[in-house]
């Protein structure tokens, strides 16, 4: 996007933090100051948050302190854009630079908190629940723009109390790009099984515990495997799980991008799932990244939502019901028997990805974005 707004004509800075997503990945060194021709890169020095709540606090005050000293002390921007990383208080306290200085203000919402938070149990607190609420509905009733993902989305901020006055776009990601700096041996992909892919961070808002329960269901089936990509809090856990039953599935743990394409294109089906009610409040990013490989979906949610709605319309692959191993068992087993289905599939998915999610579609959009707001 960053790129994208440069070679619109605008100069923009980028305030971050150095690389830290995943303590076990290692990332090229980075300077802390970067200048770019068109604008410049600010990175905190940031220590690692993971299972450290108060490390994650304090981290969470250190980049708001940042956007106070950055976007009202040192200059005045047009626009400011934030992400909803730090939730809530990262956006409110952007947004409350942005009116002192006048700036526009755009909201980029990739996940709606606190609502995801009350399901996850972080924000599950009422009193603190209703505060942080109420601090994140002033973020989005005084932004310009709120950008979100989803019609879901969508419908939940419009749901809100004054939700009817916010501005909305619905603008989805477009697929990772490569990481170029970083290096990764290929992952093996079986190509007389039928192989079925997770890929992404294995967190608790996935439900994979019931593909890990599917699995179980199949662990006589040699012909059917399920390989997991990534790492999370979960993981653990299912790795404990697929132990004691015996399923057909391989942790390969964290891999650069386009290591995880070049295993997607490899694949029988790639899987999207979300815990019941996530949906809402939250897209699977690694939905643009599976279209864009040509890879099928096998999705587990509820019918209802935008994403599993469009699957079903447009031919992407299956939809089955969140949370049900016996019928996640019972499709898995369907369509490994029936590889021309899949490979349909596979040619919508193509088809769908390069129409929705490249970059050459989704970019232009966030060029009209800016371009409204500031011209």
């Amino acid at each position: 996007i960053v790129n994208q707004w440069h070679e619109d004509g605008f100069k923009v800075d980028v305030l971050s933090a150095l690389p830290s997503y995943k303590a076990s990945v290692e990332h090229d060194a980075v300077p802390q100051n970067e200048e770019l021709p068109h604008g410049k890169v600010i990175r905190l020095n940031l220590p690692s948050e993971a299972g450290r709540p108060v490390i994650r606090v304090l981290n969470a005050l250190k980049l708001c302190a940042a956007i106070f000293w950055y976007g009202l002390v040192l200059r005045r921007y047009s626009a400011i854009m934030i992400s909803t990383s730090p939730p809530v208080m990262g956006g409110f306290v952007a947004m409350t630079v942005a009116k002192l200085t006048r700036s526009k203000f755009i909201y980029h919402c990739m996940d709606i908190h606190p609502e995801i938070g009350n399901i996850s149990g972080e924000f599950s607190n009422p009193l603190v629940h209703k505060c942080l609420g109420f601090l994140d509905s002033l973020t989005c009733q005084f932004a310009n723009v709120v950008v979100v993902l989803s019609e879901d989305m969508k419908r939940s901020l419009s749901q809100r109390k004054r939700g009817h006055g916010f501005n909305i776009a619905i603008l989805n990601n477009f697929s990772l790009p490569d990481d170029v700096s970083v290096g990764g041996a290929e992952i093996e992909i079986n190509p007389d099984k039928f192989t079925i892919l997770f890929a992404g961070n294995i967190g608790r808002f996935q439900g994979l515990q019931t593909l890990v329960a599917a699995m179980a269901e199949l662990a006589k089936n040699d012909e059917i495997e399920a390989v997991f990509m990534g790492d999370g809090q979960a993981r653990g856990e299912l790795e404990l799980m697929a132990g004691r039953t015996g399923a057909n599935i391989r942790f390969v743990g964290h891999h650069p991008v386009a290591v995880a394409k070049s295993a997607m294109t490899k694949t029988s089906i790639g899987y999207v799932s979300l815990v019941e009610g996530v949906c809402k409040y939250a897209y699977p990013s690694k939905t643009t990244v599976y279209l864009e490989q040509a890879c099928p979906l096998l999705v587990s949610m509820e019918s209802n939502a935008s994403l599993a709605e469009s699957v079903v319309e447009n031919k992407l692959g299956v939809v089955v019901p969140p949370g049900n191993a016996l019928a996640l068992a019972a499709c898995i087993t369907e369509l490994a028997a029936d590889p021309r289905r899949v490979k349909q599939y596979r040619e919508s998915a193509a088809l769908y990805g390069a129409a929705n999610f490249s970059p050459a579609v989704v970019l232009p959009a966030w060029s009209n974005l800016i371009s409204r707001l500031l011209m």
